[in-house]
């Protein structure tokens, strides 16, 4: 029986069904207004959900009006795993021919933060030197990740396998794994090659698991950055 996953009223069928071990990523980054006035948006316990749909041709234009609007939309689904909630579309791409009408779609949970405008004020933390000492701690991963050697399924340098593992968290991938929390060990086996390839294939690389020098080359740019802005 087809599943559909329904975004502001308009039916999706999800391929294949969503069951309660569909793979759910979480958003990272935090936006907060400088005062703490935006108490709602994309937040860090977001979740980030991938789905292949058809979509009925006279609904394609109107999902296409939503993605690029950024609009907020109404997901509900009536699916074991309950997704249902505000979204935001990250993404909306034609995986084959545009005639099967056939996509790719990406969604971002919106949530509620932990925090009041009082509290905010309180820390006497501002926009500018929060994002400056991320964006520094980033860029020395970054480096350091560069000067490793190639990495793949089995490579015994734990500190840079870390560093990669890292650089992936910071992209919204190694996270979870159906529901289990992923840890940061610096073991280079299946779930870091799982997020290895589910990065080269949002990047248009080659899916083979192994982090030479082009891999690397596409955290430039993507650094401290979720799914959230690159997807």
């Amino acid at each position: 029986m087809a599943t559909y996953l329904t975004i502001n009223g308009i039916n999706l069928i999800v391929v294949p069904d969503i069951d309660t071990d569909y793979q759910i990523r979480m958003a990272e980054l935090d936006y907060i207004g400088q005062n703490g006035s935006y108490t709602k948006g994309l937040g860090n316990k977001g979740r980030l959900l991938d789905f292949d749909v058809y979509v009925r041709p006279s609904d394609v234009q109107t999902i296409i009006n939503l993605k690029n609007s950024d609009s907020k939309v109404k997901v509900v689904s009536k699916s074991k795993a309950g997704y249902n909630g505000y979204y935001q579309i990250k993404k909306f791409t034609s995986k084959e021919k545009l005639k099967h009408f056939i996509f790719s779609i990406q969604l971002q949970e919106y949530t509620t933060f932990n925090i009041t405008t009082k509290t905010f004020i309180n820390w006497k933390v501002t926009k500018k030197s929060t994002k400056s000492s991320k964006t520094s701690a980033t860029t020395s991963l970054y480096k350091y990740l560069l000067k490793c050697p190639t990495l793949k399924y089995g490579s015994s340098n734990t500190k840079c396998v870390k560093v990669l593992q890292r650089m992936l968290r910071l992209n919204g991938y190694y996270i979870t794994y159906k529901g289990s929390k992923l840890n940061v060990d610096g073991d280079f086996k299946k779930y870091t090659r799982w997020a290895v390839k589910l990065f080269q294939k949002e990047h248009k690389l080659k899916q083979d698991g192994i982090v030479g020098p082009k891999t690397k080359a596409k955290f430039k740019g993507k650094i401290g950055a979720s799914t959230s802005s690159k997807k």
